[in-house]
């Protein structure tokens, strides 16, 4: 963990020097993402649950194809569990059905310092490392039950107050600008540091920028 901050704070350091010989940008940018943990082979099976991230951005070019941006972001992300249960009476006779979704929820103060490779006038690739502080994580569970020709529905919300709270990672996308002031942007994310255990974070995110 030591050598992710050691990491991040050179970054930070190597960019500024640039940032003070060259013009500075902001930015604000928002937009959905796709967010999942990975599989923990023959023990949870996780599925991608929708979220959002909203925040801002500076930037300031190294040469005319290249910019180092750093971003503020708070992401909403998680992952979803589906689980399917038949209902047995005492001679093994179906008799219904339960359902389970489980809804992992992550709100995360994010920082990504991203190099842009402009190929193009108005394509570029994007890459980079990305830390995360977690400010909260909470489990919410939904129980659909059918049996007897009835059905119920229950509901089940677990705060977590024992959790890893920091997340690294390498990031990858691409930028395509719309207009002068706008584009449009898709990266993927992957954490490299195992959380509670077995997490590690997957996420990819769509959204748009916008220059200020």
């Amino acid at each position: 963990m030591k050598k992710c901050f050691f990491a991040v704070l050179t970054l930070l350091f190597v960019g500024s020097i640039y940032a003070q010989q060259t013009k500075i940008g902001y930015g604000v940018m928002s937009g959905v993402n796709l967010s999942k943990y990975k599989n923990i082979p023959g023990f949870i099976e996780f599925q991608e649950k929708i979220g959002f991230y909203v925040g801002g951005y500076m930037n300031f070019g190294i040469s005319k194809k290249l910019k180092i941006q750093t971003e503020l972001l708070y992401v909403n992300r998680g992952a979803k569990q589906v689980e399917h249960v038949t209902l047995t009476d005492q001679y093994g006779v179906p008799i219904g059905e339960e359902n389970f979704k489980i809804y992992q929820n992550e709100s995360v103060i994010s920082l990504p310092i991203i190099m842009q490779y402009f190929f193009l006038n108005t394509i570029a690739l994007e890459g980079g490392v990305q830390a995360g502080y977690i400010v909260s994580s909470n489990i919410e569970t939904i129980i659909v039950r059918e049996e007897n020709g009835q059905s119920t529905h229950m509901r089940l919300d677990y705060h977590k107050e024992n959790y890893d709270k920091f997340d690294f990672g390498f990031t990858v996308g691409l930028g395509y600008h719309l207009l002068e002031k706008l584009r449009i942007t898709g990266r993927y994310f992957q954490g490299l540091i195992k959380r509670d255990g077995e997490l590690k974070s997957s996420v990819f995110s769509l959204g748009l920028a916008y220059d200020l």
